[in-house]
């Protein structure tokens, strides 16, 4: 469904936060969930980001957007001893007042060492010298930075570079292809170096119980995906 049908029910208070859990390959434990943005409409119709950040791009709200996901997830999550992540964009981590706004809300926060904020493997490209900046600004507020969506085909070891990054998240476009010879021989590369940086280190986009072996056999341990669960509106704890 094209987000044209929502029409004039469109409402940046309509984007909720809706959560997918994050499991230990070794005991299927949850280590944390991703906090991930869906519209919800009066008509209680569900679009995912694809289908609705051209929207809040056109209405120039992504700021708005990214406070408003991490303020709910906050609260959602703030008694319960789990830790969260959510997506943020380029425009983030530059922007004054979503910085005011997590100075803020952070310093209130129990545990803030168990928040993760996301950004994507390309706009990590294309931004670095301000993501540097970014990340000492987040590491003052003990929060982690990771490294979202990384491929086969990016310069995944210039990202491997950036200082003070807490983790990586492997797209699910690199893992399932097992086959892909050059691709696995990348990825184990990519395991190792993770590892000698103490990365944390989690495979996206898991779908098969063979991925999830095959996961385990290249020493990645953590993972998500619709094997698991899809996101869902309650997170279970």
């Amino acid at each position: 469904m094209q987000i044209q049908d929502v029409g004039s029910d469109f409402n940046l208070e309509h984007i909720v936060p809706y959560f997918q859990p994050v499991h230990d390959l070794e005991d299927g434990s949850v280590t944390h969930y991703e906090c991930l943005a869906r519209l919800i409409t009066p008509q209680e119709q569900l679009f995912v980001p694809s289908q609705f950040l051209h929207i809040v791009e056109q209405q120039q709200c992504f700021g708005e957007l990214a406070r408003q996901i991490f303020h709910q997830s906050a609260c959602y999550f703030e008694d319960k001893a789990v830790g969260w992540s959510m997506n943020i964009m380029a425009s983030d981590i530059t922007d004054k007042a979503f910085l005011d706004f997590l100075l803020e809300h952070i310093h209130q926060y129990p545990s803030p060492q168990r928040v993760w904020l996301e950004l994507s493997a390309q706009d990590a490209l294309n931004h670095r010298n301000v993501l540097q900046q970014f990340i000492a600004f987040c590491q003052g507020l003990k929060i982690g930075v990771m490294i979202d969506n990384m491929t086969c085909d990016c310069d995944w070891q210039s990202l491997l570079k950036i200082r003070g990054i807490s983790g990586i998240k492997v797209s699910g476009q690199w893992i399932n292809q097992p086959e892909n010879t050059e691709q696995v021989n990348a990825l184990s590369q990519l395991i190792e170096q993770a590892r000698d940086l103490k990365l944390q280190l989690i495979a996206e986009h898991v779908e098969q119980a063979h991925s999830a072996t095959y996961l385990k056999k290249l020493g990645i341990k953590l993972a998500q995906g619709y094997l698991f669960s899809h996101p869902t509106a309650d997170a279970g704890h």
